[in-house]
């Protein structure tokens, strides 16, 4: 009996994630893109410690050297001249190629994506590239332009839709959930410096209009970047939704935690899948102190999407 009952848990558990997470991951706006954002990512908002957070809204020192020099420096050979991957083997020893700085750099984007961006070879690398992972130019762009900055730039692109070719509609919604990801890392974290007792999680005052201006900031910049990243399939847009699910309560706010739960799962079943890898469940769970019982319905809906 006991055994009857957790079958029909688990597949209750499944069919809801799948229902959730197979849908459109935006069917219309959430809400309208803010109409008078401030003009720059003010850094008097921002403690004076620079966070890893903040490295990507400080535009980097300039290097006085010959032009070829700073442009090798600036991005470390991520890819062979030509070449749509990496000419390095895996992602340590890509880390092992670049300065301090972009090895900084480069761990905040993979901790902000929980360890998308680790490869093996460079097919696991293009593979990467084909769920929302950077090119160089866009590398350069998300760590040294300001992210108010980069939301123009992204919105301007947004707001041709259908006129844009097909190849420019990926690169800006790539830009754009790769800068959501590191904008709700940030709302969160502003967040906590406002509310101490925040231990993560759903923000009950989600978009409140009283909140200070630093995480009204970033609220703004976080669900503008999300929105415009538009129905991409991309794991990086999957990953936004994702966080962006985990900090809204929504009308409903005494949704049981079991079914949020569940969909998570589902997210994070269906991510792994895109990438063929269970870093992102496996970095997740450890964060959210998840057992074996998650990661059995974790495996349940991976193998059912795998069909």
């Amino acid at each position: 009996m006991k055994q009857t009952t957790i079958v029909a848990t688990l597949m209750l558990i499944i069919g809801l994630a799948l229902g959730y997470y197979l849908a459109p991951k935006v069917s219309e706006p959430l809400k309208p893109l803010a109409a008078s954002m401030p003009a720059t990512t003010s850094a008097a908002v921002l403690p004076a410690a620079k966070s890893p957070a903040q490295l990507a809204t400080t535009p980097t020192a300039p290097v006085a050297e010959t032009s070829s020099a700073v442009d090798e420096k600036a991005l470390p050979a991520f890819f062979a001249s030509g070449e749509p991957f990496a000419p390095a083997n895996s992602y340590t020893e890509l880390l092992q190629q670049l300065s301090y700085d972009g090895q900084q750099q480069l761990q905040q984007l993979n901790s902000s994506l929980l360890g998308m961006f680790e490869f093996n070879d460079s097919r696991d690398y293009r593979r990467l590239l084909e769920q929302g992972m950077p090119t160089p130019a866009e590398l350069e762009v998300l760590f040294n332009v300001p992210f108010q900055q980069q939301v123009e730039q992204i919105r301007e692109k947004w707001q041709r839709g259908d006129s844009l070719p097909l190849a420019e509609r990926q690169v800006f919604q790539r830009h754009a959930a790769l800068l959501a990801n590191l904008a709700y890392d940030e709302l969160e974290r502003q967040y906590h410096i406002e509310n101490p007792d925040y231990q993560g999680g759903r923000m009950p005052d989600y978009a409140s209009e009283d909140w200070p201006p630093a995480i009204m900031e970033y609220y703004d910049i976080a669900d503008s970047a999300y929105i415009m990243a538009g129905s991409s399939d991309l794991a990086t847009a999957r990953l936004a939704a994702l966080k962006r699910s985990r900090l809204v309560a929504g009308p409903d706010q005494q949704r049981d935690r079991d079914w949020r739960k569940a969909n998570q799962i589902g997210a994070l079943a269906l991510i792994g899948t895109l990438l063929k890898s269970d870093t992102i469940y496996e970095t997740y769970a450890a964060q959210q102190g998840w057992t074996e019982a998650e990661f059995i319905t974790y495996s349940a809906i991976s193998a059912a999407l795998l069909y």
